[in-house]
């Protein structure tokens, strides 16, 4: 016998109810996704993905219920509560202004190896004076970078030089790069203006150049540890992005496709998930009080893998960001904010910022400023 609330309803009042129970069902399995490591469940790594647009169907199925005054609103609301914690990682509200060079500056870039690929010539690669222009007006004191490209050695263009033209007697550690060919080497590095007293590699993925290093600096009379991530890779390629848009397929290919991306994204998930154990084992036996973590995720913060660092850093957006702070800047797949900086609770970061100006990779740099 149907309950006296539920009479009333008509048809299309029903088949609402029905989508709404999904989105929140969906939301349900992102808060889950986010402490499941995908390891042990891979598939869960897909629901993170839309949390933001979980989020605003359930906010406005909120309304819609309130609007038609019924008691079904307190749905979505109580899922929406359940993850309030998640909101603040994608959107903040934050108008401090400091002085920057009184400043620690952090700057951490996905260089998409300086476009060399682009030209005959490397050394005048479209977009590499634009990269390095902004290295200098910036000034970082920590500069991360990840898809890094260097030449050993140099052949076309000298990574280095052009580092220290642009940022003065730095130190570089790219001790980590691998072979990728005669020349070039591939990997993650980190460039500082305080010495570096010890370094070492964390992880390195089985499929290419994705790692993870730790460089210690003396800044003052204190060791930093600065750890440098990018953490496993989706690996779209160019059909790939090319058979993303579903109405230029028929059902067949629409269908092998998304399967075939799909599966990209469930390994991925897995890989990734061991890479973060690894961080996280490491971070968790560091000898030192100030930890900095910088990086290209490839995920979201409603990951797992954010999660778990957010477990033990904080992360500087949620102090200091202003905005929605996207990253990633791909012209197929829907902006993300997948590139961190998070830092030990020794330090508070007074600036964040999204260097969107810069438009030569497919991400933009972030800069923090720790105190």
């Amino acid at each position: 016998m149907e309950s006296k609330k539920n009479k009333g309803m008509s048809i299309f009042a029903r088949i609402m109810l029905f989508i709404n129970i999904c989105c929140i069902a969906g939301l349900l399995m992102v808060y889950v996704a986010a402490r499941v490591n995908p390891q042990q469940f891979p598939l869960l790594s897909f629901f993170p993905l839309g949390y933001t647009y979980l989020l605003i169907v359930n906010v406005l199925f909120v309304l819609w219920w309130a609007i038609k005054k019924r008691y079904l609103a307190f749905l979505s609301v109580a899922a929406i509560l359940l993850g309030i914690s998640f909101i603040p990682r994608y959107a903040q509200v934050n108008s401090h202004h400091f002085d920057e060079e009184q400043l620690l500056k952090i700057m951490s870039f996905n260089t998409q190896v300086f476009n060399v690929y682009v030209a005959d010539n490397r050394n005048q690669a479209p977009g590499m004076d634009s990269i390095f222009a902004t290295f200098q007006q910036e000034q970082p004191d920590i500069l991360c970078l990840q898809e890094y490209y260097l030449e050993d050695p140099p052949h076309q263009v000298d990574i280095h030089k052009k580092l220290r033209d642009a940022l003065g007697d730095v130190y570089i550690d790219d001790s980590q790069v691998i072979n990728g060919g005669r020349y070039s080497r591939f990997g993650v590095a980190t460039v500082s203006r305080h010495p570096v007293v010890g370094s070492g590699l964390v992880f390195r993925s089985s499929r290419g150049s994705n790692s993870g290093i730790y460089t210690d600096l003396l800044i003052g009379n204190d060791t930093v540890r600065v750890y440098n991530v990018h953490f496993e890779s989706i690996r779209l390629n160019a059909s790939d992005y090319a058979s993303l848009p579903a109405s230029e397929q028929n059902e067949g290919q629409l269908k092998q496709n998304l399967k075939r991306i799909s599966k990209k994204v469930y390994q991925a998930a897995r890989l990734r998930g061991a890479q973060v154990a690894a961080i996280c084992d490491h971070i968790a036996t560091c000898p030192y009080e100030k930890v900095i973590l910088c990086g290209d995720f490839n995920d979201v913060p409603a990951s797992y893998a954010y999660q778990q660092l957010h477990n033990l850093l904080i992360d500087s957006f949620t102090e200091s960001g202003n905005g929605l702070g996207l990253s990633y800047a791909g012209k197929v797949i829907p902006a993300f904010r997948i590139d961190y900086i998070f830092h030990s609770d020794a330090f508070q970061s007074k600036t964040y910022r999204t260097l969107k100006a810069l438009k030569v990779s497919d991400h933009y740099p972030i800069v923090s400023c720790l105190k």
